[in-house]
């Protein structure tokens, strides 16, 4: 502690007519007598007092002088000096991420954390400025270096969060940009601390770190996948028990707001479920998982399930039953055989077996081992006999299919172009691969359907399907787009954008609209059909629990104590000493009835 008015100690000199009151103070000496009838003619009246006497300590007294003291100490303005993390220039980083959202601050994590931004900035250091970073899906600054904590606290409340993970390595790259020349910059990051490896290597040297949030229960719909089957829709649906006991939750499926299946489940702790269900046909499917924990946002996921739209497709080459019935059983679907390649022009897929595709194919297509390859892909021989050893099952296309037993009597020796995607491949040569030709998609099969037995398996029907899906675009959406992410609008017109939170007008030109909040969405181009769109939180975010520390590297550079200093002032701590202390005083006087029994009247004033 030291003093910010040193001057203010010459009160102490208040103490000197203090002692001199109880001093001076008249006192007259007692004297034992047989009877005040001796003393009732006395004529002229006399006086025995002693104008002063000996200091007699007292508890109204060592009050008093306390309360000298508590004065001379709020006059010299007493301040704590300490050592501070907070730069002359320090830049808030405020995550505003999806577990800010949890339930356990007033009312959430991010109320809390404005609230903890807002005292600290109170501990800058004399001179100091602030700023404030918004760590969303998109990093923005909302204050630079402003010494006006006004400004910073309307800054501060405009931090808004979403349930979508940040890219904290661009909020700390944005952070350390606002340096301003001979002023030193240090950052405060406020979160509840759930960082990668990749983004705690991104914490700049010397952060303050806050941590937010207490609690970690909380389970979570991380996945809701659809696609059709049948006359109905299937659907599968991941819950996971991210943090928290074991405990039994309901989990209800919906159709177009109608509750179509409900299903109990168990979740152990740190588990994660996957259940299947079929569904009638409809076009909201909605998940939602029934009961409170931290994070309402991803208790709930959605999905797109309208009927698929008719589907014109060309297939030319030879006559492969394979490829024509497995169209075929696809409902909406309708096909058109040519003997040779031709590009598809007013189709929505084309099918080129056993045949070149055209340079200019007019729409995606499905190349089946065409002798000449296709745009980046050369044949250079052929495989016999080759095993499947890698699918790409992280892709929806692939997910979940099985194609060990896939056997494969020769294939094309292929050599894929850098930008061609394989998704399939066996030792020696890929055997699904995905490319372009310009702006148009197509994917590639290097064996003839007729040289292996992949029109026996299970998974060939379903392949077919999610093809088309994967070209064309007309399957069943499954609900991947997440929070945080441009909406899928088409460019040069004019979009209406409905969302949960309301409509707005996108007009052309104008930047991508953002998805901000779960739930569906619809998008109508001027002059074109509505297509919905399913938004889930990100399912990153479903681990809400807070870390108490992070691995912040120190600054370099700096010597040994050169970090600022704050200054905390303490002067009312002593003034409301000097009042106790008074009040303390005054009661001690009025039950002693003065300093003495002796004589005299009030402590604080002389005798007569």
């Amino acid at each position: 502690m030291t003093l910010a008015n040193p001057a203010g100690l010459l009160l102490l000199l208040l103490a000197v007519p203090v002692v001199l009151l109880h001093v001076l103070r008249p006192r007259r000496p007692r004297a034992a007598v047989p009877s005040t009838f001796l003393w009732r003619d006395a004529g002229a009246p006399t006086t025995a007092a002693a104008p002063w006497q000996r200091l007699r300590w007292s508890l109204p007294l060592i009050l008093q002088l306390l309360a000298v003291v508590a004065l001379a100490a709020a006059a010299a303005r007493p301040v704590r000096t300490e050592p501070v993390a907070l730069a002359r220039h320090s830049v808030f980083v405020l995550d505003a991420s999806g577990s800010m959202l949890a339930r356990d601050g007033n009312p959430d994590r991010l109320a809390d954390a404005r609230r903890q931004a807002e005292r600290l900035r109170a501990r800058l250091p004399q001179g100091g400025v602030a700023s404030v970073v918004e760590a969303g899906p998109t990093p923005r600054v909302l204050l630079t270096a402003s010494p006006d904590g006004a400004a910073f606290a309307a800054a501060v409340r405009r931090v808004t969060a979403i349930a979508a993970g940040p890219d904290l390595p661009a909020a700390f790259r944005l952070a350390e940009s606002l340096e301003t020349p001979g002023v030193p910059l240090g950052v405060v990051f406020l979160s509840d601390g759930a960082l990668t490896l990749d983004e705690q290597v991104a914490l700049p040297p010397g952060t303050t770190y806050v941590k937010v949030g207490s609690r970690s229960a909380n389970r979570a719909v991380t996945a809701l996948s659809v696609e059709p089957r049948g006359s109905g829709i299937h659907a599968t649906v991941t819950v996971r028990n991210a943090a928290g006991p074991a405990v039994q939750q309901r989990l209800r499926v919906d159709v177009d707001g109608q509750t179509a299946a409900t299903l109990e489940l168990d979740l152990a702790a740190d588990a994660t479920v996957t259940r299947e269900v079929d569904l009638p046909f409809g076009d909201r499917i909605e998940a939602t998982l029934e009961g409170d924990d931290l994070l309402a946002a991803d208790d709930r996921a959605v999905a797109i399930g309208a009927r698929r739209p008719p589907v014109r497709v060309l297939v030319a080459g030879p006559d492969d039953p394979f490829v024509e019935k497995v169209l075929a059983a696809i409902p909406g679907v309708s096909v058109e055989r040519r003997a040779a390649a031709t590009p598809a022009t007013g189709f929505d897929l084309a099918v080129y077996d056993g045949v070149d595709p055209p340079a200019a194919p007019g729409a995606p297509f499905w190349a089946i081992a065409p002798p000449g390859g296709a745009p980046g892909i050369r044949v250079a021989g052929s495989v016999e006999r080759p095993a499947v050893t890698l699918v790409r099952s992280d892709l929806p296309l692939l997910a979940g299919l099985d194609l060990v037993d896939v056997a494969i009597a020769t294939t094309q020796r292929l050599e894929p172009a850098p930008g061609v995607e394989v998704l399939a491949a066996a030792e020696a040569t890929p055997l699904l691969l995905r490319g372009e030709v310009g702006t148009t998609p197509f994917l590639y099969l290097g064996f003839a359907l007729a040289d292996s037995n992949l029109p026996l398996q299970v998974a060939f029907p379903v392949l077919a399907d999610r093809l088309l899906t994967d070209l064309v675009g007309a399957g069943l959406p499954n609900g991947a787009l997440l929070v945080g992410r441009p909406l899928p609008v088409p460019a040069g017109v004019a979009v209406q954008v409905d969302g949960p939170r309301g409509s707005r007008l996108v007009e052309a030109g104008d930047p991508l609209p953002v998805a901000d909040r779960p739930g569906v969405w619809s998008v109508t181009p001027e002059g074109r059909a509505r297509r919905l769109v399913a938004v889930n939180s990100d399912p990153v975010e479903a681990d809400p629990t807070p870390v108490d520390r992070l691995p912040i590297r120190t600054r370099d550079g700096g010597p040994a104590g050169s970090r600022e200093r704050s200054q905390r002032p303490l002067l009312a701590w002593f003034v409301v000493a000097v009042v106790a202390l008074l009040a303390a005083e005054l009661v001690a006087a009025r039950r002693e009835g003065g300093p003495t029994r002796g004589g005299g009247g009030p402590p604080w004033r002389c005798g007569r």
